[in-house]
């Protein structure tokens, strides 16, 4: 039976079909060789082990795509793939177009840092605010004064008890603020 480089043929056709106890052994077996290729290599801002681990992506596709009627040596493919790999991750590492992306810091863990809101969103509650206190304004004393005391958590009871009123008249002061204030912020309150 063929040998592939202390890695028999069946071991490399069952790792190919599938098998991870086959997968494992051969990665295993080819280890050494995947580190020797990496070792020839630099990658700028990584380590050597960055490049092994790449590598044996390389490796483990080459398991996956080797064709023993394409192939006759296991080992010459095995080792191209890595390298092509390896290669890849190298060229890959030196473009300059991800750098500002790799190396930037998301607005959300800016603001949970903070430990306040998103910039954007505490903008925009600002907005809504400012247009609140303006509609806001254009209401009768009495409507504000029963908005103020709804928005703090009073019943429509409550409210006409306070104000000496039935719950009827608190209804229709509150339906008609917020129909007011609707209009001139353009939401529901």
């Amino acid at each position: 039976m063929k040998q592939f480089d202390n890695v028999p043929a069946e071991l490399v056709l069952a790792a190919k079909n599938g098998d991870e106890r086959a997968i494992d052994e051969v990665c295993e077996r080819k280890k050494a060789v995947v580190i020797a290729i990496a070792r020839k290599f630099f990658l700028q801002g990584g380590e050597t082990e960055d490049l092994v681990q790449e590598g044996m992506i390389g490796l483990y596709k080459a398991i996956l795509t080797y064709d023993p009627e394409k192939n006759d040596c296991f080992d010459a493919y095995a080792a191209l793939c890595v390298q092509r790999r390896i290669l890849s991750a190298i060229r890959s590492a030196a473009r300059d177009k991800n750098k500002p992306l790799d190396e930037g810091v998301s607005i959300d863990a800016v603001a949970e840092a903070a430990g306040g809101p998103m910039p954007e969103e505490e903008y925009f509650r600002r907005e809504e605010l400012a247009a609140y206190e303006r509609a806001r304004e254009e209401l009768s004393e009495f409507e504000q004064r029963v908005l103020d005391a709804y928005l703090q958590g009073a019943s429509y009871r409550e409210i006409a008890e306070e104000f000496g009123t039935d719950t009827k008249k608190i209804d229709n002061t509150l339906q008609r603020a917020k129909q007011r204030i609707k209009e001139k912020i353009g939401r529901t309150i």
